[in-house]
């Protein structure tokens, strides 16, 4: 977004990606394949076949499967004392590509989605970039909460960000059935309309390329199995997955601190007792 030059860049992702995941990625499983589209082997050498001009083996990318009822806590500094923003990433890991579970994950975002936005964006005013929504890449299904704040620590926009999981959960038990049936209807029909452009279906199919999903009848599936989503389906999918002591319930945090806001809120007090819930992965 222009906050950061090149060279801090390549800087920032060696640090939070190489070094920071380390521990985790040695302590994790990795998921399978996805059962939806074609069955490319995880992280396996593929022999090209001769004819082609590819030199050498491919590697498929993964994704890491972290233990139940865990959390795992990375941090980093902005590399510019310039830049006063901070950032916070939550990431909710699922499981393995379902087609069945995540139509109904789709659908709790889409009714989440624009509550988040309205709690911590307009009513609280945490940052600009206030968004959340599903994320299916490489097997393995998510959901990922972001904020970007220069006026909130990094660890008070977790807090919120928790509080806001734990009150959204009332406001969905309060929900009504025939909100959640319009909510099915509206999406049922935006995945029915025809793609009016060829670089929309292009957009479409190069999503399962770049995810490594394949699945070329999704839009077909999706329509089919939007059609029986329930509230109380969307209800269970969140309780076993969001609330903070469900037995299934796996997040990873990001948390990009500004030079003003590197330290933690109370110096006197260690950072896992100032963050609560906190099982941190890695060295």
């Amino acid at each position: 977004h222009g906050n950061i030059v090149e060279t801090d860049a390549v800087s920032l992702v060696d640090i939070t990606l190489m070094q920071s995941l380390l521990g985790p990625v040695v302590r994790g499983s990795v998921f399978p394949p996805s059962q939806d589209g074609l069955h490319p082997s995880p992280r396996a050498r593929i022999e090209l076949p001769v004819a082609t001009t590819v030199p050498g083996p491919i590697y498929r990318r993964q994704r890491m499967r972290l233990p139940l009822g865990t959390e795992c806590l990375v941090s980093c500094a902005i590399p510019s004392p310039e830049d006063q923003n901070n950032a916070l990433v939550m990431y909710f890991q699922i499981g393995q590509s379902d087609t069945y579970r995540d139509v109904a994950l789709d659908v709790l975002g889409a009714i989440m989605s624009p509550i988040f936005f309205q709690k911590l964006r307009t009513e609280q005013q945490l940052g600009y970039l206030v968004a959340c929504g599903p994320s299916q890449e490489y097997y393995a299904t998510g959901y990922k909460f972001a904020v970007q704040s220069n006026v909130a620590h990094p660890h008070v926009v977790r807090q919120r960000v928790l509080e806001f999981l734990e009150s959204f959960h009332t406001y969905l038990q309060d929900l009504s059935t025939a909100d959640v049936a319009r909510t099915v209807q509206s999406m049922a029909q935006k995945w029915s309309e025809p793609e009016k452009q060829l670089v929309e279906q292009a957009s479409r199919d190069w999503g399962e390329i770049n995810s490594e999903h394949y699945f070329w009848e999704r839009k077909e599936k999706v329509v089919q199995r939007l059609l029986s989503v329930t509230k109380a389906e969307v209800l269970a999918l969140y309780e076993a997955y969001f609330m903070d002591q469900a037995p299934g319930t796996v997040r990873a945090c990001l948390s990009v601190f500004s030079h003003s806001h590197r330290y933690p809120i109370d110096a006197t007090k260690p950072l896992d007792v100032q963050v609560r819930n906190m099982v941190c992965l890695g060295p």
